[in-house]
């Protein structure tokens, strides 16, 4: 996908979460190059599930909720609690995906880091299957792959189970334009 073409499809229900969540893109101005999801799929060495394809074709870039969301756990180990979503990779200057795939020590085959919490802990993309799963470095494990937590059947399914967190959210300090806004100003 090229910046500028048309995004793929993304699940209505879920462009209505993710505007609930107040979703935003937090380097908007740091814009993916060309075949920016197709280099992704090249570096993990598969192709990306088409609901997590399509949603890096609306949020490129980092992205996350400005308010505190949790993720509950839907199956496996739950010792620090149900974890909580700061920022999904996208697009950066560091090259996180790139450093990640070559970490032996967070590497698992078969999947890829999606994003991570304020703790470090991270999410983990299923490439076959498409759950996500979260590993937290507190846990029993000392290796991702021994310690994993299901948070979402798929992509689409981990955001829709996101709550917002009430207790610990900060107010928005800006109200965030809904997917459609932000695609209409785009196109203008």
């Amino acid at each position: 996908m090229r910046w500028g073409e048309p995004a793929l499809p993304i699940d209505a229900e879920l462009v209505t979460k993710l505007d609930g969540l107040g979703w935003h893109q937090i380097h908007p101005d740091n814009r993916p190059p060309a075949g920016f999801i197709e280099e992704i799929e090249r570096i993990v060495g598969s192709t990306l599930p088409a609901d997590y394809r399509g949603f890096l074709s609306h949020y490129p870039c980092d992205s996350g909720p400005d308010k505190s969301v949790v993720s509950p756990i839907v199956e496996g180990p739950a010792g620090g609690g149900n974890p909580s979503l700061l920022v999904c990779f996208g697009h950066s200057q560091d090259g996180i995906w790139q450093r990640l795939v070559n970490d032996v020590d967070w590497h698992i085959p078969g999947m890829m880091i999606i994003g991570d919490d304020i703790f470090g802990n991270w999410f983990y993309l299923d490439l076959d299957a498409g759950p996500v799963w979260f590993f937290d470095r507190d846990g029993d494990g000392k290796l991702a792959r021994e310690c994993l937590a299901l948070v979402g059947h798929n992509f689409t399914d981990f955001i829709l189970r996101m709550e917002i967190d009430e207790a610990n959210d900060l107010p928005s300090p800006v109200p965030t334009p809904s997917l459609i806004d932000r695609l209409r100003d785009w196109l203008i």
